[in-house]
C-alpha cells in the first residue's frame, strides 16, 4: 500500500468501504431471506450443526464483502477513466 499513488490508495479506501459494507448488508440480508424461507444452506454431506452454521455465516460474509469490494473498485476506476 505504501508505494500505490493516491489515486490507487483512493480507490482501494473507497472500494473497501463502500463495497465491503453493500457487500456485507446485501450478503448478510441473503442469508438470513433464505433461512427464514426455509431454505437448506448447508450441503447434506454436512452435519447441520451451530459450528458449521457459523462457519456458512463468516464465509458468506466474507465472500459478499469481497464480491462488494470487486464491484466498488472496479465501479471507481470505470467512473474516472
Amino acid at each position: 500500500m505504501a508505494r500505490l499513488d493516491e489515486a490507487a490508495k483512493e480507490a482501494h479506501k473507497w472500494a473497501w468501504w463502500w463495497g465491503g459494507n453493500l457487500g456485507f448488508v446485501v450478503g448478510g440480508a441473503a442469508v438470513v431471506i433464505a433461512a427464514v424461507a426455509g431454505v437448506n444452506l448447508l450441503p447434506a454431506a454436512v452435519p447441520h450443526t451451530d459450528a458449521a452454521l457459523i462457519a456458512l455465516g463468516v464465509a458468506a460474509a466474507f465472500a459478499a464483502q469481497a464480491v462488494g469490494y470487486g464491484v466498488a473498485w472496479c465501479g471507481w476506476w470505470i467512473a474516472r477513466r
